[in-house]
């Protein structure tokens, strides 16, 4: 298996990810963890095999409504150095942009808009006879 470097402290990935628990109560379930993924060779539509640079990738996974055993996994991607270069900013200038907490506010407001549509979209279950 393969082992990524995280790409935050787990104190700061606490720190960003424990508001939006709270305010999306169905991500309580979810694990957000974020990853380097290094250079690798991909392939263009053109046909021809460019290196990607290395990215900076913010993950967040849910278990499924229906099956909780599987998970539903949502990403999203930004240049490594684009990332560090913010980062440095953020802690070195009062105000700075926050990529980290950006990225999980958006991944966690489309994850849980998408587990709501998944739970509308499932068959309501038989009630059981309850006492009258």
């Amino acid at each position: 298996m393969i082992e990524y470097e995280p790409l935050i402290s787990d104190q700061r990935l606490t720190e960003v990810t424990e508001p939006l628990r709270t305010k999306y109560p169905s991500l309580r379930d979810s694990d957000f963890f974020t990853y380097v993924e290094e250079r690798h060779p991909a392939v263009r539509r053109s046909g021809v095999t460019a290196l990607q640079p290395a990215q900076a990738v913010f993950c967040i996974s849910s278990p499924k409504p229906k099956d909780p055993e599987r998970r539903t996994v949502l990403q999203a991607k930004t240049t490594l150095a684009a990332f560090r270069a913010a980062e440095t900013e953020r802690r070195h200038y009062a105000g700075g942009r926050d990529v980290v907490s950006e990225a999980f506010r958006r991944l966690a407001r489309e994850q849980a808009r998408r587990l709501a549509d998944l739970r509308d979209l499932l068959p309501p279950t038989p009630e059981k006879d309850l006492p009258s």
